[in-house]
């Protein structure tokens, strides 16, 4: 047999292993770009949630303030956020309800970004 020799030998040539860490190379970089991606996304998925919960906190406080005591607040630091800042603006529709609005405002990359949460409160 002309060919017995290719199915005898033992192991592998170098340039086998080469074209192998090749091929891998290839696939580790490609996956280690879905990571930057991934990671990115998920910091500005915790960046939103962090800013919707912010929002939320203050609503909840207003909620259990009198009525009259509901007023417009400029924007300002969040204590223990040094990132965001939140506004709450107020506006009286009726004599009865006010439509309050809280805005939390933060920087990513370079562009300002924020969530509003909107509520009616009734006297």
């Amino acid at each position: 047999m002309r060919f017995k020799w290719i199915f005898d030998r033992q192991g592998f040539t170098l340039v086998e292993i080469l074209v192998s860490f090749a091929v891998l190379s290839v696939a580790v970089l490609a996956l280690l770009g879905y990571y930057g991606t991934a990671l990115s996304g998920s910091q500005a998925s915790t960046e939103i949630i962090t800013a919707t919960f912010l929002a939320q906190e203050k609503l909840e406080a207003l909620e259990g303030m009198p009525f009259d005591s509901i007023t417009s607040e400029s924007e300002e630091a969040v204590p223990g956020y040094p990132l965001y800042r939140r506004e709450v603006t107020v506006h009286t529709e009726t004599y009865s309800l006010k439509r309050v609005t809280v805005t939390v405002k933060w920087s990513e990359k370079g562009q300002t970004q924020e969530v509003r949460l909107d509520s009616l409160f009734l006297r």
